[in-house]
């Protein structure tokens, strides 16, 4: 299916999805992790995960945001004081839009 559909397409479709989610936090309090992250993706420096900056919050304010995606059915990752929301090919608009909600309330 990955060959089928091509590396360069899903890696497009990924990086779409990467600025529909910034877009959609904008205005939330981790504004200016989406701005960081923007000019990374803008610049073409972003990798297949976007990674959050825990802001101050700590690690316990981190796990206790992956509890409250685990229970709305999202799986991110903690790693090194950033959280690590990744996409994959499979991912839709929906799940954009999920995330999005999920992260206007850090």
């Amino acid at each position: 299916l990955i060959n089928g559909t091509g590396v360069a397409a899903i890696a497009d479709h990924v990086t779409r999805l990467h600025a529909q989610l910034l877009e959609a936090l904008e205005g939330s309090p981790c504004r200016s992790e989406c701005a960081r992250l923007r000019a990374l993706l803008d610049a073409k420096r972003l990798g297949p995960f976007l990674g959050f900056h825990h802001g101050g919050g700590g690690a316990d304010h981190l796990q206790q945001l992956l509890r409250s995606g685990y229970q709305r059915g999202i799986f991110a990752s903690v790693r090194e004081g950033y959280l690590r929301v990744a996409f994959h090919g499979y991912h839709t608009d929906g799940d954009v839009d999920r995330v999005a909600a999920w992260l206007s309330g850090i």
